[in-house]
């Protein structure tokens, strides 16, 4: 978890161990802080998103993130409550509707020590252009207010 802004972004990959994870940590916040939004400030990152099928494996993490924020943080809600903290499985504006860090196979001996020009890398930038491109928009977003 970094935080990003007025934003803490939860790092993860689509898989049982992060659930069941980011479940006990709501838990636990929801047990601390009672009655607070805490959910609104945060924002799912899907880290080595697999690039052959990232829509697949991003609609599947989605899911799961949602229903996890559902379990725990969501608030329960009507139809005709829009006040309410809870949002649909498909809003990109979500805190479970994640941004995308591309997994490449470059990156996991990736030593910036020893590479200065690291970022400037094809395989930097490929892996994450349109996470820095949604990061910044949240960004923009959020001052912008």
């Amino acid at each position: 978890m970094t935080q990003l802004s007025d934003f803490n972004l939860l790092f993860a990959n689509d898989n049982p161990q992060t659930w069941r994870g980011y479940r006990s940590l709501f838990e636990q916040w929801r047990t601390l802080y009672p009655g607070t939004k805490l959910g609104e400030r945060l924002k799912m990152v899907s880290a080595m998103t697999p690039e052959t099928w990232a829509p697949t494996y991003l609609q599947s993490f989605r899911d799961n993130a949602q229903h996890t924020f559902a379990e725990t943080l969501y608030e329960e809600t009507s139809a005709s409550e829009v006040t309410s903290f809870n949002y649909a499985v498909e809003d990109l504006d979500a805190p479970h509707s994640p941004l995308s860090i591309l997994f490449h196979s470059d990156l996991v001996a990736l030593d910036p020590q020893n590479l200065p020009d690291w970022h400037s890398r094809p395989f930097v930038k490929a892996a994450f252009s349109g996470f820095l491109d949604d990061a910044t928009a949240l960004i923009e977003a959020i001052t912008d207010d």
